[in-house]
């Protein structure tokens, strides 16, 4: 709500370029703070909200660059598509379409793959240690068993507005997590049903 009160706030925010009424997608911001609220471990013996959001602004910044960093706190990108401010949130969700070599241009589907060499298996994430009056901190996540394979490959990550020790861990692995097992991308063409999709969508592929 911090993110959709910088959007409509007609001082401080966007709130005079945007309409709150019909450009921003609050219904989706409803569901998404819904799972930033579920109270999860702090790895401390205790329970905290999924993500919080810890921040001073206090320089002059492009407005889309404060939306995608604000955005960024939890695990999601905004982006503009049919007149409105939408936000996606990396999240598990249903499938909603499937292709087949039957509904995509000449039956082809593209497919690369990432590097191996390119994959981290080990994450460095700053953030401000609101336990030590708010000072720089840096948090070390690993995956032991990508390490194994693939040897230590560092990747540094600033956990923007982030002030949790846990919160910044589980930022790590979910980034370990993420570039490990998603390293394939398919491209095709297709016909006016791909209009029915917005970006995060799930879909499944049948080649």
């Amino acid at each position: 709500w911090v993110f959709y009160d910088l959007i409509t706030n007609k001082r401080y925010g966007l709130g005079k370029h945007i309409s709150e009424t019909y450009q921003v997608d609050k219904w989706t911001l409803y569901e998404i703070s819904k799972f930033c609220d579920t109270l999860v471990s702090n790895g401390e013996g205790g329970l905290e909200p999924r993500f919080t959001c810890n921040v001073l602004i206090n320089t002059r910044e492009e407005a889309f660059k404060v939306i995608k960093d604000f955005a960024s706190v939890f695990r999601s990108m905004a982006y503009y598509g049919l007149g409105t401010i939408n936000t996606v949130m990396d999240k598990p969700r249903d499938n909603v379409g499937q292709f087949t070599n039957a509904n995509v241009k000449d039956g082809n589907f593209t497919y690369s793959s990432s590097s191996k060499k390119t994959i981290p298996t080990v994450c460095l994430i700053r953030y401000n240690d609101k336990t030590n009056f708010y000072k720089p901190a840096l948090e070390y996540v690993e995956n032991p068993e990508a390490i194994r394979k693939y040897g230590i490959r560092e990747k540094e990550v600033t956990a923007f507005a982030c002030t949790s020790r846990s919160q910044a861990v589980r930022l790590g692995r979910w980034i370990l997590s993420t570039e490990i097992s998603q390293t394939e991308q398919i491209s095709f063409e297709t016909g006016p049903e791909v209009l029915l999709l917005k970006p995060g969508d799930v879909i499944s592929i049948t080649d």
